[in-house]
């Protein structure tokens, strides 16, 4: 199961999905996961996370890619999840 975060640097609600999936009652194999941010930065510390949440539970970190290119891994995806802000920042301070 292909499981695709797009704004994946939405680091608390991204977090608690993947417990969350690694949670459910299904092989573990199966898992993989695509994590898809524009932010650079905020893509690699979720990556970290996300490698750290698979180790705990025994599912290889090979199983994630991370991208800032969605069109790279929207492919084969059976779920995807978007969390974006649009107009960064500055929208939710107006």
């Amino acid at each position: 199961m292909k499981v695709t975060f797009i704004g994946a640097g939405s680091l608390i609600f991204t977090r608690r999905l993947l417990v969350d999936l690694v949670r459910l009652p299904f092989p573990r194999e199966e898992i993989e996961v695509a994590l898809v941010d524009i932010n650079e930065r905020r893509l690699s510390y979720i990556t970290r996370i996300a490698q750290r949440i698979f180790a705990e539970n025994g599912i290889p970190i090979e199983r994630i890619t991370a991208t800032t290119d969605r069109r790279a891994v929207l492919g084969g995806s059976q779920y995807i999840f978007i969390s974006i802000l649009v107009g960064d920042i500055e929208a939710i301070r107006k």
